[in-house]
């Protein structure tokens, strides 16, 4: 039996009345005072927590109040009266600071969680469930948007557009993955680049076809046609778009801090699928008889060009010889 002590106001005046608070088990509360005692059960009690130096506040449906200076008995005993061992330890929470950023810190971990495990699973369900037709179209939308402030019309000589072309209507029956067609287009803010679109549609930039050989651009095309067949482009807009609608719900509008927060997130789920899409690679030039290596020779030379800086196709993904030793098992 515990028992507390605290001061009861009826609701019509402000004098306080001296009182009592013994708790019954298994779920009624008596008041007692010099001259009058009642019961009432804990079902119909609200309890306000502590707030700083204030007191508790227990509310009764009449109107009256009964202040507690209780040091959290009061709230963990109710807690467990009214639900369990979880209200006992939200009791706990809401009365104690450290319980509270206790509290916090579970939150931060549950939503780290959800994003490193939950929404990764996800993602590849929802890609899946996509129609095929939807996906090509929402890749001819985001080409669309991407000519003109990013992407220009190829400069490559028309043989040499028609050479590459050729190249990849020999290499599109050994590709993992359906690709559409091939757009070549000049890229003087991206440089060296090669994207694959939702839908399937691959892009090379005027710069990654001058740096590579044929043998090598190959490789970049299966591993852009990796992408395409795990849905990576998809998979990459469902993230982004849930992880702003979570944010919105935390913090009520975008920010920079969303913006930050999407932009760690994706170049985190980049590298996974990168790791992904070099293996296909990896497969379909062995096929073909070309030494894989030669697609992370191509990755070093662009990872080391222009005094080191990584250029754009390289700015999210793991550095060439982390990605050499993923697809190769190897460190050479």
């Amino acid at each position: 039996m515990t028992v507390l002590s605290g001061e009861y106001f009826d609701g019509t005046s402000s004098r306080p009345t001296p009182v009592t608070l013994t708790l019954l088990p298994p779920d009624r509360l008596r008041l007692s005072s010099a001259s009058w005692q009642r019961e009432q059960p804990l079902t119909t009690l609200r309890l306000e927590q502590r707030a700083g130096q204030t007191p508790a506040l227990l509310h009764a449906p009449d109107g009256s109040v009964v202040e507690v200076w209780d040091d959290g008995s009061l709230a963990r005993w109710m807690g467990s009266q009214r639900g369990g061992r979880w209200r006992r330890w939200q009791a706990q929470a809401e009365s104690r600071p450290s319980a509270a950023l206790a509290v916090i810190g579970l939150a931060i971990g549950a939503v780290t969680l959800a994003l490193v495990q939950g929404l990764p699973a996800l993602s590849g369900l929802g890609a899946r469930a996509v129609p095929e037709a939807w996906e090509r179209s929402l890749g001819e939308q985001v080409l669309a948007e991407l000519d003109g402030p990013l992407l220009q019309p190829s400069r490559l000589s028309a043989q040499r557009q028609g050479q590459l072309q050729q190249l990849m209507a020999n290499l599109r029956p050994r590709l993992p993955a359906p690709i559409p067609r091939l757009e070549l287009r000049a890229a003087d803010q991206i440089g060296a680049n090669a994207l694959a679109l939702p839908g399937g549609i691959l892009v090379l930039t005027d710069p990654m076809v001058q740096a590579a050989s044929d043998d090598e651009l190959r490789g970049v095309l299966a591993h852009e046609a990796g992408h395409v067949l795990h849905r990576h482009g998809l998979q990459t807009l469902i993230r982004q778009q849930s992880l702003t609608w979570m944010l919105l719900l935390a913090i009520g509008r975008p920010s920079n801090l969303q913006l930050l927060s999407e932009s760690l997130v994706t170049t985190a789920y980049s590298r996974e699928f990168e790791r992904e899409a070099d293996r296909e690679a990896v497969t379909v030039l062995r096929r073909l008889g070309i030494p894989p290596q030669r697609l992370f020779d191509l990755l070093h030379r662009l990872e080391t060009a222009k005094g080191g800086r990584r250029p754009g196709w390289l700015e999210s993904h793991p550095n060439s010889t982390e990605r050499r030793r993923s697809a190769l098992g190897t460190g050479a």
